[in-house]
């Protein structure tokens, strides 16, 4: 109850219920925003909407910080306006106190502090909504980055993510628009990542096994685990050294090869998504470092997607068919693979799916986005009542996330001219 209150408090501190609230025949409501402003004597907030939106996640903490982060990384869905503040929020999350710190690695590791590491970075260099890293040096000489959980985090998560939903069913009532956005879905994929992020034991396990698949490619780098210093709530890994990849004219001054990098990233993508079929699903620049010799450092591996030998052909077979105008060949593939039945309006699918099919025509433009035709695809599938995935949510964010990427590095590049010889060879390769 208190929690509620919490949030209403916020809501009403940054003049967010005007905008969530929006339907005029709810007089009760207007009459309870008029009285909460008075019981929590709130002044007006200055600021563009996006500004007051990242100011009150920030107040809720990790659960609605981590859904502000999911709406940075959707310009589909969220103006730019919007997206570009919530995307600050990668850099004001407030770490837990060092005593804590010190209280979780003696409990996890069963030893202090002073024993474990030969110097231990007291201040966090980097802080997120389930987790804080600090750099250390083992006894060995080693230098290392330590990843520690929030305290009680799974709690608050659990309860956290229901109250959220709760929230989204009072703000639809009220304000149908918002529904279009596809709120509850997001949420969805924010449950689902935060709860693979609570398990450091599984993320060591995501690095091993993406440093496996990555052994033989000579400019990507993976930090090293350290199994005996790891735990649930700590992991012990490598320090790595680096640029993050959107710090653009820094790596210039380096003399870095920008366009290289851009196709490296591309081609190494094409390779995680349909040669393993298990990829880095939050390549956030804070996550992606560029190494002064130019190749890549990949970090935080909590959130990964996987993707089933079957499911990834049936992809390459639908983006070729979407590709050819082939809209029977689509529907066929779809029903096969089992995303969705026989018993919908496939005739109707059929016509719609000629507007996604027009989207290749402007292929060889800038400005094409092959995250997008995926994006308005899946959706279309799911307005009849298709069965998608979910691994597929991580794959069209992970492609919309690298697309922004290389118009920002690289506006003149167009990326399809990389990425269409990769999927060619991996489609012929499946398929004949």
């Amino acid at each position: 109850m208190l929690r509620i209150v919490d949030v209403l408090q916020v809501i009403v501190k940054y003049n967010l219920e005007e905008h969530l609230f929006q339907n005029s025949k709810f007089k009760s409501l207007s009459i309870a925003r008029i009285s909460l402003k008075n019981l929590f004597k709130v002044e007006k907030p200055t600021g563009s909407f996006g500004y007051r939106l990242r100011c009150a996640l920030e107040d809720l903490g990790p659960v609605f910080v981590k859904f502000g982060q999911i709406l940075s990384s959707r310009p589909d869905l969220i103006p730019v306006s919007i997206t570009k503040e919530l995307k600050l929020l990668r850099e004001s999350v407030k770490p837990f106190s060092e005593y804590e710190v010190e209280q979780i690695i003696q409990l996890e590791l069963k030893d202090s502090v002073q024993k474990i590491f030969k110097q231990f970075d007291r201040y966090p260099i980097a802080a997120g909504s389930v987790a804080q890293v600090h750099y250390a040096e083992l006894h060995t000489g080693e230098l290392v980055a330590v990843k520690i959980l929030r305290p009680n985090i799974e709690n608050i998560i659990k309860k956290d993510i229901e109250l959220f939903r709760s929230i989204l069913k009072l703000i639809f009532l009220y304000n149908k628009n918002l529904k279009k956005i596809k709120l509850e879905k997001i949420l969805d994929e924010l449950s689902n990542s935060l709860m693979c992020e609570l398990d450091l034991v599984m993320e060591s396990k995501n690095i091993k096994k993406f440093a496996s698949n990555m052994k033989n490619i000579s400019y990507v780098h993976v930090p090293k685990v350290y199994d005996n210093f790891t735990t649930k709530n700590v992991l012990v890994m490598e320090r790595m050294s680096g640029t993050p990849i959107d710090q653009k004219q820094k790596l210039i001054d380096q003399g870095i090869d920008i366009e290289m990098v851009v196709q490296q990233g591309v081609e190494i993508m094409m390779l995680q998504l349909f040669r393993d079929g298990f990829f880095h699903a939050d390549q956030h620049p804070g996550n992606l470092w560029i190494k002064d010799n130019g190749s890549r450092i990949y970090l935080d591996f909590g959130i990964m997607g996987s993707i089933t030998d079957l499911d990834r052909k049936a992809l390459l077979k639908i983006l070729f068919f979407l590709y050819v105008k082939n809209n029977k060949k689509t529907i066929e593939t779809l029903v096969d693979a089992g995303w969705i039945s026989k018993d919908q309006n496939l005739e109707k699918l059929e016509l719609e799916l000629t507007d996604i099919a027009q989207l290749f025509i402007n292929r060889k433009q800038k400005e094409f986005s092959i995250g997008n035709v995926l994006n308005k695809f899946f959706n279309l599938v799911e307005n009849y009542q298709g069965n998608v995935p979910y691994q597929f949510t991580l794959l069209v964010k992970t492609i919309l996330v690298t697309e922004g990427l290389v118009k920002q590095l690289t506006p003149d590049l167009n990326i399809q001219k990389i990425a269409e010889p990769v999927l060619l060879k991996f489609f012929t390769k499946s398929f004949t």
